[in-house]
């Protein structure tokens, strides 16, 4: 029984050493090959054992465009791979990353909501139209610092509590706003009327208070501000004046947007709260 039981054993452990992971891209592989994870020259796979302890890589500026493989990076805590030819980046397996830094890529969608461990994000410069950060758990309170500049085409930054959020260190592009739902909104409301003049709101973002210009003559407008779910926070009437202080007062943080209608014309548009 002793001599089958040390069989079993040492056919398992030379299973496990024989297992490989595939690696498609030859720059992400020679790259693990430059950092000592596997021999040669690339031949599309490396030893899973190799890969599965490291808890930092660095394979940043590599011209990489695949980085199928790292979820065999079981205890990965740290990744740099920022300066890359990357447009996807899937880093659901890595349960233990904490620190990410992903920038100057071309990636438009990152889906962090299980990496509950996160502390640092660094993603700025990409193509992001879509970022999950709805970690729960340690992640969501223990998370420091968020950067996202440079991903004009990113608005809303799904997370699991909006309000927490708000007080993470973070340098965002200013239409960046947190929320708990990023299913998008109904546009419809806003579509343009013909307009003669351009509405201009200042300062935006704004801290407690801002100046809304609204356009000359005899109209008395209705102003509408809503919310990214498409819900009316507030509600002015019978404006006359040119113009218009918009008080702070309950708007938390993020994106509005605002409608004004008078009998003749109608303006549509979004401010920023800060």
């Amino acid at each position: 029984m002793k001599k089958l039981l040390t069989l079993i054993l040492a056919l398992n452990f030379g299973l496990s050493l024989g297992q490989t992971t595939t690696i498609p891209d030859p720059n992400f592989e020679q790259a693990l090959i430059d950092l000592g994870y596997d021999t040669g020259t690339p031949d599309g796979s490396v030893p899973t054992a190799n890969i599965s302890s490291p808890w930092y890589l660095d394979v940043s500026m590599k011209n990489i465009s695949d980085l199928t493989g790292i979820a065999d990076f079981t205890a990965l805590s740290t990744l740099n791979c920022y300066s890359n030819q990357l447009t996807n980046l899937d880093m659901t397996q890595n349960t233990n990353l904490m620190n990410l830094n992903c920038s100057n890529n071309q990636i438009s969608s990152l889906d962090l909501s299980q990496n509950n461990n996160m502390s640092n994000l660094n993603c700025d410069s990409n193509q992001l139209t879509s970022l999950d950060m709805s970690f729960v758990g340690v992640g969501l309170y223990n998370f420091q610092t968020l950067t996202s500049i440079g991903n004009p085409n990113l608005t809303c930054i799904k997370v699991a509590d909006s309000g927490y959020s708000n007080s993470w260190a973070h340098n965002i592009d200013p239409q960046h706003y947190f929320s708990n739902n990023c299913s998008g909104i109904s546009t419809s409301i806003f579509e343009d009327r013909p307009q003669t003049e351009k509405l201009t709101i200042y300062p935006s973002p704004m801290n407690s208070s801002a100046t809304i210009e609204l356009p000359e003559g005899p109209d008395s407008y209705s102003l509408f501000i809503y919310d990214v779910l498409g819900n009316i926070v507030r509600t002015v009437e019978n404006i006359n004046s040119k113009n218009l202080i918009l008080e702070r007062e309950d708007l938390t943080k993020g994106v509005y947007l605002y409608q004004l209608s008078s009998i003749n014309s109608s303006y549509s548009g979004r401010f920023i709260v800060k």
